[in-house]
């Protein structure tokens, strides 16, 4: 795990399918995958896309209660509520109404707001870029633990305007 102002085109591993180059860094205090796309160009310099990374790295770090809002703005403590109340993982002997999660965890319901913002965990980041382009398409994935999504993950996207902006799209996978 590299801190963002540590970061080296060295540090990142290529990856072939499709072209990529990943790395773990610490974003919100947690290690997080990041992979850069260099949108199709195979010769693109990464010490070029790594300046804008970089900037876009340090701007999500700094702006975690942004992206939360933005997946509260989605109602996504609501449709954890819809996805985990599955009456066969119900649990009838508690004074709440309470489910099971595949892993065996209780989930009380309704969730509350602070419990869902502690279970976000970001997974990885995915920048598509070009070697010019001053407005990447960045995508944050995040998983929750609880995991109310029974393996799908929230999809967030970052903009670089001003101030910065996210939009949570809902779930993936």
């Amino acid at each position: 795990m590299t801190a963002i102002v540590q970061l080296k085109t060295t540090d990142f591993q290529k990856i072939d399918t499709p072209l990529g180059y990943e790395h773990c860094v610490s974003i919100w205090g947690v290690d997080c995958n990041v992979i850069i796309y260099p949108n199709g160009n195979e010769n693109a310099d990464l010490s070029i896309l790594l300046l804008n990374v970089q900037k876009c790295l340090q701007q999500i770090n700094d702006t975690q209660k942004e992206c939360f809002q933005s997946i509260l703005d989605a109602d996504m403590i609501n449709l954890a509520e819809e996805w985990i109340a599955d009456d066969e993982f119900k649990i009838e002997d508690e004074a709440r109404e309470c489910y099971l999660t595949e892993e065996g965890e209780k989930v009380f319901v309704p969730i509350a707001q602070q419990d869902f913002l502690q279970s976000i965990k970001l997974q990885s980041i995915n920048f598509v870029l070009n070697e010019n382009d001053e407005n990447p398409l960045v995508e944050l994935y995040l998983g929750c633990k609880p995991d109310y999504f029974f393996g799908h993950i929230i999809l967030c996207r970052f903009m670089t305007s001003n101030p910065v902006l996210y939009k949570c799209y809902g779930l993936e996978g």
